[in-house]
């Protein structure tokens, strides 16, 4: 990918499965230098200036000691904020990109290794479903690799520990488009995310991340029925207050999910992301196939209660259910189990 990060042009970068019907010329119109991403499939799309994904590439090769001499194989859409990032670091470093797309649904793990050794790659982003499968399958990380990058969603701590055991050198990160990428990393001998220097962040009365800082989105552009745009910069002064729920000590940032992911069951808070990685870690305990996930219903009494919604017949999954309710909180524990042909996910295994 070819983008010139001094000039004034700008881009727009959006996932080809969305069915977007507006004039793109309007919003590459709007501000120089710019460059427009969709959040996760939304109708809601997120300028930055270049000079924004500059600040945070800066700062994550700082982190790393990024030079010349590194090599990134470039596996992620560019139209997502953690494959365009890897270009704007490549830039600042003099670092050497290999790109290689597999197209939906054409991941594969031994494919992966292959590029990977052949690449000599020395540093790459990956997502937790795809560390998954590195695990599932056994693989060794090749010797060449320095950092690995997981992001776009959480790194449970039982699959960080499998991954470190198989010497993948794991990296979990904290990040969103709006803020051009990274905003937390870990180093290699410490799964404990540290904000990074050149992000202000904070965590309001309500216990939500607030972010300040240069490599924070200029604003929103909301696209409408009939490719109508409107524009919309919600930031209060300079901070961005985001939906992320999370804890801050001594600079380092627990993340504990999204709005949505936070409910209350008979008074009691619940976070489902922790839930999910006790469900997950007993899935791969138990050798189970198949795709597993939390999600809360509405209960007369209690608020809200928890169902486990899978793509496996509930006759294989009554042990994993019982282990897992015997483990968790009372008001914790799966209350129903729904048989679904397919749990959706985005281009990120999200």
């Amino acid at each position: 990918m070819e983008i010139n990060w001094t000039d004034q042009s700008s881009h727009v970068f959006l996932n080809p499965r969305l069915n977007f019907a507006f004039d793109q010329k309007l919003i590459q119109r709007r501000r120089p230098s710019h460059i427009w991403l969709a959040t996760s499939g939304s109708a809601k799309i997120v300028g930055l200036n270049k000079q924004a994904i500059l600040s945070s590439a800066d700062a994550v090769n700082k982190f790393i000691n990024s030079s010349e001499k590194d090599i990134w194989l470039q596996i992620l859409p560019e139209f997502h904020i953690g494959g365009l990032s890897i270009y704007a670091r490549s830039y600042l470093s003099g670092a050497k990109v290999v790109t290689h797309h597999f197209g939906l649904g054409k991941w594969d793990a031994n494919k992966f290794t292959a590029l990977l050794n052949e690449s000599g790659a020395t540093l790459i982003s990956l997502v937790p479903t795809q560390i998954y499968d590195l695990v599932k399958n056994k693989i060794v990380a090749p010797h060449s690799l320095r950092y690995v990058f997981v992001g776009g969603a959480d790194l449970e701590n039982w699959l960080y520990m499998e991954a470190k055991k198989l010497k993948w050198p794991i990296a979990p990160t904290y990040g969103m488009t709006e803020c051009s990428s990274q905003v937390a990393t870990a180093n290699l001998e410490d799964s404990r995310m540290r904000v990074l220097p050149h992000v202000k962040l904070r965590v309001s009365e309500m216990g939500k991340i607030i972010l300040m800082g240069p490599s924070l989105f200029t604003e929103y552009c909301m696209i409408g029925e009939g490719g109508d745009l409107a524009y919309h910069d919600p930031k209060i002064g300079y901070e961005f207050l985001t939906e992320d729920f999370g804890d801050l000590a001594d600079g380092y940032l627990k993340p504990l999910g999204r709005g949505k992911d936070f409910i209350k069951v008979g008074g009691e808070g619940v976070y489902l992301n922790r839930l999910r990685g006790v469900l997950h870690s007993f899935q791969f305990e138990e050798g189970l196939e198949g795709e597993f996930d939390l999600e809360s219903r509405p209960h007369a009494r209690l608020g809200k209660t928890i169902d486990l919604v899978t793509t496996v017949d509930e006759p294989k999954v009554k042990a994993l259910v019982e282990k897992f309710n015997n483990t968790v909180m009372p008001y914790e524990r799966i209350q129903g189990v729904r048989k679904v042909d397919q749990i959706p996910r985005g281009e990120l295994g999200k």
